[in-house]
């Protein structure tokens, strides 16, 4: 499966708003197709200029809402990165992100 993001140099709310669509939208796509298992790239980073520690808070924010309501419709969602580096930040805003939603 792919998911298409945009092109983004500045952040704003209406570009926040489709890249957690992004994220919504592969999800319920899982559903319909009873896929239980997914991974996710960080989506618009890299070639497409979102700096990784938004994107991964409104990819970490799209996803933790959609496991809240259908959590058990999945198995396992995994977040990739390209590197360590990427890695460390992706998982310092899900900690964060968590601690927000206890």
């Amino acid at each position: 499966m792919c998911s298409v993001s945009y092109q983004r140099i500045h952040a704003n709310e209406v570009e926040e708003a489709q890249l957690k669509s992004c994220y919504s939208s592969a999800l319920s796509l899982c559903m319909e197709k009873n896929i239980r298992s997914v991974a996710f790239p960080s989506l618009g980073t890299r070639g497409h200029r979102f700096p990784l520690d938004e994107a991964s808070k409104v990819g970490v924010m799209a996803i933790i809402g959609m496991l809240k309501e259908k959590g058990d419709a999945f198995d396992r969602v995994v977040l990739c990165t390209h590197n360590g580096k990427d890695t460390e930040v992706v998982k310092k805003t899900l900690e964060e992100c968590l601690k927000e939603v206890e």
